[in-house]
């Protein structure tokens, strides 16, 4: 992937990761109580569940992924519903539930559409020989820093030749650190709108600037490796 290789997008990708993350961070302190639809419904929702989200919300992931809805929304119900850590804890398992979900899905009934849509992207080639090489390695650098949008990269990976046993654990540690960014969000958006949780607000807070923080840096790290990585040549070629 040439352009993976140059500096330029590489910096660039990281300062729109940077500001992605920064805007997440503002955006959840001054949202108080104006939580967009359908986020507001479904984190009133979770609110309401209390401790019964944490079954509830992972049986969510599995449709919304296979179908490749953005599940962000969920995420930041969880942090809501639970606070950072068990919201993000429930967001993680939903989500790695979920990305095994349209793995299998792409490699079964999905296929032909999946291999469809695939040939539209340039990108798709590259990572199907990195993830024969080095499936583990690979995904788990796309889980940190993907090159396509996540929904797509679930269907996309069901493609390859990878076990599903190293995809899910690669997945699972990959999405560990967005999937608390979400949820410590959440749990912004609660204590920022509600008086009683006014006290939890710097802590919450905390917890969500460290976890952005944490993904900039190891998104950061994943990308420049990704760039190597998707540049080797196959060794199964001729």
């Amino acid at each position: 992937m040439t352009l993976l290789r140059r500096p330029g997008p590489i910096s660039r990708a990281l300062a729109l990761r940077a500001g992605a993350l920064t805007g997440l961070v503002a955006a959840a302190i001054l949202a108080a109580r104006s939580l967009p639809e359908p986020t507001a419904r479904l984190a009133d929702l979770a609110g309401g569940l209390g401790p019964a989200a944490a079954a509830a919300l992972p049986a969510l992931y599995l449709p919304w992924m296979v179908l490749g809805i953005p599940t962000a929304p969920l995420a930041l119900a969880a942090g809501f519903a639970l606070g950072p850590l068990a919201g993000g804890a429930v967001a993680l398992l939903g989500c790695t539930g979920g990305a095994c979900a349209a793995f299998l899905a792409a490699r079964g009934f999905g296929h032909r559409a999946v291999e469809r849509l695939a040939a539209r992207f340039p990108a798709v080639p590259a990572v199907r020989r990195a993830v024969r090489a080095r499936g583990f390695r690979i995904v788990l650098l796309l889980r940190l820093a993907p090159v396509m949008p996540v929904p797509f990269l679930n269907h996309v990976l069901g493609l390859t030749s990878l076990p599903l046993g190293p995809y899910a654990l690669a997945t699972l540690l990959g999405t560990a650190p967005g999937a608390f960014v979400a949820a410590s969000a959440g749990a912004v958006l609660r204590a920022a709108g509600a008086e009683v949780g006014v006290a939890a607000l710097p802590l919450d807070g905390a917890a969500l600037a460290a976890a952005a923080a944490a993904s900039l840096v190891l998104g950061g790290l994943a990308l420049r490796t990704l760039a190597r990585e998707l540049s080797r040549p196959d060794p199964g070629a001729p």
